[in-house]
């Protein structure tokens, strides 16, 4: 298992208080990316309600978007996490498969 980066995480609080206090050029509405390995992702958002608390603390208002909410909620409003769209794509793969005479 991967050990969490606590001095990449400072780092990036760092250019995020900067960014703030008007010390880093911005083109437009300031947004900044993460990435971390999966296995690592409790201790990631542990880590990012934390400096959302700290940057409100100071004054700052934040917001913390989760990508895979926001993509489960447009899948499901779109209906393909619906049990039959779930199947017929099921059946699309092992329509495929048998086509190609693959081992699916």
């Amino acid at each position: 298992m991967s050990a969490w980066d606590s001095n990449r995480f400072k780092l990036l609080e760092t250019r995020v208080k900067e960014t703030l206090a008007g010390k880093r050029h911005v083109m437009d509405v300031p947004y900044f990316i993460f990435l971390y390995k999966p296995e690592l992702e409790i201790e990631c958002l542990r880590e990012f309600k934390g400096l959302a608390s700290r940057l409100t603390k100071e004054g700052f208002s934040t917001e913390i978007i989760s990508l895979a909410s926001l993509m489960l909620d447009s899948l499901q409003s779109l209906g393909c996490l619906d049990e039959s769209f779930l199947n017929l794509e099921k059946e699309k793969i092992l329509m495929i498969c048998q086509n190609t005479k693959s081992f699916c």
